[in-house]
Formats: C-alpha cells, sequence, structure tokens
C-alpha cells in the first residue's frame, strides 16, 4: 500500500534525523572499556547510508524499503556500533519483509526480529 509504505519511509527518516541530532549525546553514552566517544557518530553514518538507499527505493513497498534499510546499513557500517545497527536493521527486516501495512503487528515483528539478530 502506497500510503503505507510512504508513512514507514518517513518513520525511517525521522528516526535517522533524531539519531543525527542526538550523535552527541549517543556519543557521551560510550565509556566501557574505554571512552572512545564514536557510538553515536558511528551509528549516524551507517543509518545515513542505510537512508541513502532507501531514498533511492523507486518501488515503494514496506518490504522494499525494509531491504534498502538492511542492505544499506550493512554496506556503509561503521565500527563496531555500526555493525550492531546494521544487525538490527537485518532482524528488523527479517520481521517486518512480509508485511503490506504498516501496522503495530509488522512493528512487534520487527523490533523481535531485531532483538534476536542483535
Amino acid at each position: 500500500m502506497k500510503n503505507d509504505a510512504t508513512l514507514f519511509k518517513n518513520c525511517l527518516l525521522a528516526g535517522f534525523k533524531n539519531l543525527e541530532n542526538k550523535r552527541e549525546i549517543v556519543n557521551s553514552l560510550n565509556v566501557f572499556p574505554v571512552p572512545d566517544g564514536d557510538t553515536g557518530t558511528n551509528m549516524t553514518l551507517t543509518i545515513k547510508s542505510a537512508i541513502s538507499k532507501v531514498n533511492g527505493v523507486a518501488d515503494l513497498s514496506i518490504a522494499n524499503l525494509a531491504k534498502a534499510m538492511s542492505d544499506g546499513s550493512l554496506m556503509g557500517a561503521r565500527g563496531n556500533s555500526g555493525v550492531i545497527t546494521s544487525q538490527i536493521m537485518r532482524g528488523f527486516y527479517n520481521g517486518f519483509k512480509d508485511y503490506t501495512e504498516f501496522n503495530i503487528f509488522a512493528l512487534r515483528d520487527g523490533f523481535v526480529e531485531s532483538y534476536k539478530t542483535a
């Protein structure tokens, strides 16, 4: 459904913007084993790569957008936190790919599979 896919895409874009805006806060959270201060930056760069792939999706569907998010995050993963983020996106795709509607059940399954994969 076009409206559901558009809504899903807008949610992905908004999530990226929020992460980008909070990057420094996320950077400050990483203190173990050393306070390297780049977790937020690596996650932001990873998701930026995913969003670039999402923006290139011509045939808007929930499955296509989730696949683009997964593939883009894997190809653009930066650092350990980026790799973990890409695994979360892979799990989300696996839980989400069979849905044609953007609803609470799709989100539930996406988050459950993200948890399992990461």
